[in-house]
């Protein structure tokens, strides 16, 4: 079956990605091709277990540590920023994020 949803050669940047729909998104991007940056905020052992269960994949995907309620310095080399927590909502403004909650769209 042709993947219509290759993202091979983008980095993808998910935040609260140590668990839940987060952690659900960083496999499903990783296996549209997209080198995963997952992020967490207080789930240090969900973080790396996410990543570790990724990466045997195959995957290129690394987690960092961080809080979405400031500005990240890094985020604007990522090609998608997806935010599947509504607590960085008010920030949406200052990247382009993606939240799961509402829309999925690129």
């Amino acid at each position: 079956m042709q993947n219509y949803l290759d993202l091979t050669g983008k980095t993808a940047l998910i935040t609260g990605a140590s668990s839940g729909i987060g952690a659900a998104a960083a496999a499903i991007f990783a296996d549209l091709g997209a080198r995963v940056a997952i992020g967490y905020h207080n789930n240090e052992k969900g973080a790396y277990q996410v990543r570790d269960a990724v990466a045997a994949t195959g995957a290129k995907i690394i987690a960092i540590k961080g809080d979405v309620r400031l500005v990240h310095t890094g985020a604007q080399n990522a090609d998608l920023i997806i935010n599947p927590s509504p607590v960085a909502q008010p920030y949406q403004q200052n990247y382009n994020l993606v939240n799961l909650g509402v829309a999925l769209s690129f």
